[in-house]
């Protein structure tokens, strides 16, 4: 049986999760958590050598669409635009958000952790 994922939040911060024990982090796939006007990407090992690329953004778009390619309704896009010609993207589907923004979140800028 799948155990729950469980974040134990200060604010922004993420104080404690099973996340690394986790079948998302089995799977090898990205987790977002929402809290206190922050998104925050937990990653799994796998993902270690993508930091250098998510590093080098100047800011975080985050987008909500289908996503066709996967056959997939809802779908989350994170582009770590480095204002480049080809800024790094990872797109995840919305089973792998804890909550979607608020509507009075929209339009306005929130951090964005990894």
């Amino acid at each position: 049986m799948t155990a729950i994922l469980q974040i134990q939040n200060n604010g922004q911060l993420i104080l404690a999760s099973n996340y690394s024990n986790s079948d998302y982090a089995r799977a090898g796939k990205v987790y977002l958590s929402v809290n206190a006007g922050a998104f925050r990407l937990l990653l799994p090992d796998l993902f270690t050598s993508e930091l250098a690329d998510m590093r080098t953004a100047l800011e975080v778009i985050i987008s909500r669409a289908p996503w066709p390619a996967q056959r997939c309704s809802d779908a989350i896009e994170l582009l770590f635009d480095d204002w480049t010609d080809n800024p790094y993207a990872l797109h995840i589907g919305t089973e792998q958000i804890d909550r979607l923004p608020l509507d009075r979140d929209a339009g306005r800028e929130l951090v964005c952790t990894v």
